[in-house]
């Protein structure tokens, strides 16, 4: 479903002059934007401290609410503001397979209070999404089109960036099946 709906503003970024003026402009008054930080997840937790580090340089009062993975987990559910244990900001991951099927995975549903954390609202994209589901298997790209154009109309989450996970194994191991989110342990074999 890739496509380049609505992206022109990605391709020039970074701006981080227009990201500040964009804060200034929602009426940012400079209370701390707290980013949950799991150090014991390594990608999460240097993803964080980017995140925190780029806010700061456009101005943002960015805190990291270091804890483990385990107390991410517990504090994104609290819906009270950052000064009363909620929160701002979350990194999390998916793999490339959910989240190229606007259906399957939670992050893209924009229910309100049904929906993943941060609860983001959206009656069009629900509506798009529905849409998506129903449309048949040649017409679903046009679909995602639209889905695209207004999720970042509105912007549930933000995306900040691709890996790739590397896998290794010895010479003498035959039967391995590539597959895009895990290596299935069956199938192998020791020459």
């Amino acid at each position: 479903m890739e496509n380049d709906e609505n992206t022109a503003w990605f391709k020039e970024a970074p701006n981080k002059t227009k990201a500040a003026q964009l804060f200034k402009e929602s009426g940012y008054d400079g209370r701390p934007v707290v980013i949950l930080q799991p150090t014991n997840f390594a990608v999460f937790n240097t993803a964080d401290q980017l995140l925190a580090q780029w806010l700061k340089e456009i101005g943002v009062n960015a805190q990291l609410a270091a804890s483990d993975w385990g107390g991410v987990v517990t504090r994104r559910a609290v819906r009270e503001p950052p000064e009363k244990g909620g929160w701002n900001i979350f990194v999390t991951s998916a793999s490339g397979a959910s989240f190229g099927n606007p259906i399957t995975l939670v992050g893209h549903a924009a229910n309100g209070e049904k929906g993943w954390f941060g609860w983001p609202s959206n009656e069009l994209h629900e509506q798009l999404r529905d849409k998506w589901a129903k449309a048949e298997p040649q017409n679903r790209l046009a679909v995602a089109k639209e889905i695209q154009k207004n999720a970042w109309d509105f912007v549930p989450h933000a995306y900040m960036g691709l890996y790739l996970q590397p896998s290794a194994w010895r010479a003498n191991v035959k039967g391995v099946i590539g597959m895009p989110e895990l290596i299935p342990f069956w199938n192998i074999e020791k020459t």
